[in-house]
């Protein structure tokens, strides 16, 4: 009797449990987000693609380049939708030292990605193969491939596809890459349309940690700005004024830097070091 007693409360239980935990067994897996795809790099960059486009649609129109129109605003957004790209968002760019470079872009409807392929192929010569569950396409015989999902695209030029695009189809909510969740967590140039972060091994050895670079242009000029973290004390500080050239009207281009080095013994920054 004591035994029956037992198993009916085991059965009892382990109901109870079942019940219990199934609503979380039938849960759905989230997928992951496009940031979770993004493979490393030395170079990673962030770019709102229409807001570059009306930065630089001036500069391109006043110098007259050719394809100009390529470039515009109405141009790519119209073209983004006929392919179901979403670029609302930012389009992630990824680049390696040995020149092997990418693109990851949202895409909001796949069918309109297939269709814009099927187009593409009166016009080039497209290989396609399976990587795993994935379909890839090689376009022409060069080494650029492009591959889609329900909510992603990578187009991806070099020699490194297969590891890149095995990090991309094995990606799991949650599993961003390190330097991609620093880089946009960065604080710096945050509000900026397009911005390039690298810790490439090759700045290490001039002591810069981190390094982040801004391109901005209007009708008449193109900017840089940069920031660059050090591992080191960089021995010097900014001043308010200083003596300078004059400008006058034949002057295109001018800099002025002023530093506080006074305290010159503390300039054994790598970086100076390297220079001087």
């Amino acid at each position: 009797m004591f035994k029956k007693v037992l198993i009916l409360i085991a059965l009892a239980v382990g109901l109870g449990g079942f019940l219990f935990f199934r609503k979380y067994l039938n849960k759905p897996i989230p997928s992951p987000q496009l940031v979770d795809r993004l493979p490393e790099a030395d170079f990673l960059a962030r770019v709102y693609l229409l807001d570059v486009s009306k930065n630089a649609t001036d500069m391109l129109f006043y110098n007259k380049m050719p394809f100009r129109d390529m470039f515009s605003y109405d141009f790519i957004l119209g073209k983004a939708k006929g392919f179901g790209l979403d670029v609302q968002n930012p389009t992630y760019m990824f680049a390696d030292e040995n020149g092997n470079w990418g693109a990851m872009i949202k895409v909001v409807d796949s069918s309109k990605v297939g269709q814009g392929l099927l187009g593409l192929r009166k016009n080039i010569d497209i290989k396609s193969k399976l990587y795993g569950k994935q379909v890839t396409h090689q376009l022409g015989k060069d080494s650029t491939f492009l591959a889609y999902g329900k909510d992603w695209l990578l187009y991806y030029s070099g020699s490194d596809f297969d590891s890149k695009i095995k990090h991309i189809t094995e990606a799991y909510r949650g599993s961003a890459n390190a330097e991609w969740k620093s880089f946009l967590s960065e604080k710096n140039f945050s509000k900026e349309s397009l911005v390039v972060y690298s810790n490439w091994k090759r700045l290490k050895k001039y002591g810069v940690k981190t390094a982040l670079f801004s391109i901005q242009s209007d009708s008449v000029s193109l900017s840089l700005k940069a920031y660059l973290k050090s591992t080191e004390d960089w021995g010097f500080q900014l001043k308010d004024t200083g003596f300078a050239l004059s400008a006058n009207k034949e002057t295109t281009n001018k800099i002025d830097l002023h530093f506080d080095i006074t305290n010159r013994e503390n300039l054994k920054n790598t970086i100076f070091q390297k220079i001087l």
